[in-house]
């Protein structure tokens, strides 16, 4: 039913992936590594859905698994982010049959993650994820890699998203944060830090704020950390 697994060590914490194969799908309700609860959620979702679910949460929980976590149910919040076993911090992101969790122990910051599969993105999404600053920056690139860099921005991001929502519970677009990425050889090598600056419309501090990205197998993974 699971196809491939990556265990990676992050500057984050504990990142996991796992991806179903296309053939267990079906059936994805019923795999071993789900808890019951889980399992009971994942009968009532279709398709996509059942998918992302059940691949997302057999990622986050063998995550959790590597750091010593006891194995509890994940649940969701009413922010839809995963509720993770006491003393311990999560975050999940999937794409198709792959799910990513990232775990950490609670220290009083909360983290982010996201996964994105390298493509050509089509063209003036940029004008939606960048501002012009980013944009300027990103015209000063070859252009074979400007489509990588995009992406990446994106994917920074949402990791970042995730990772400050616990504190401004509400939506942010992402003109709120400008992201300048490290070389893209630097990711290749392993995670890299992206520096980040806040500008949220609504004002609110972040007292701590980091995040990284790396490219790797076809994909970019991000993480971001922060605290209040």
């Amino acid at each position: 039913m699971i196809a491939s697994t990556f265990v990676v060590s992050s500057p984050h914490g504990s990142l996991v992936g796992v991806r179903l194969s296309p053939r267990g799908v079906e059936h994805a309700h019923e795999h071993p590594g789900l808890h019951p609860d889980e399992s009971r959620r994942a009968v009532e979702l279709r398709g996509a859905r059942r998918t992302s679910f059940v691949a997302g949460r057999i990622a986050l929980a063998r995550a959790l698994d590597e750091l010593g976590a006891p194995r509890v149910a994940v649940g969701s919040d009413d922010r839809g982010a995963p509720i993770v076993t006491p003393g311990f911090v999560g975050s999940v992101s999937h794409k198709g049959e792959l799910g990513v969790g990232l775990a950490a122990v609670d220290e009083g910051m909360r983290v982010g993650v996201d996964v994105e599969t390298i493509y050509e993105i089509r063209s003036g999404i940029e004008r939606l994820v960048l501002v012009d600053e980013e944009r300027a920056r990103l015209a000063l690139l070859p252009e074979h890699e400007r489509a990588r860099a995009l992406l990446a921005s994106f994917s920074v991001k949402e990791s970042i998203y995730k990772a400050i929502d616990p504190f401004v519970r509400r939506y942010v677009g992402y003109r709120e944060a400008i992201v300048e990425l490290p070389e893209g050889a630097a990711m290749e090598r392993g995670f890299a830090r992206a520096s980040v600056s806040l500008q949220l419309a609504q004002g609110e501090s972040i007292a701590h704020l980091e995040a990284f990205v790396t490219a790797r197998d076809g994909l970019l993974l991000s993480t971001a950390r922060a605290a209040q």
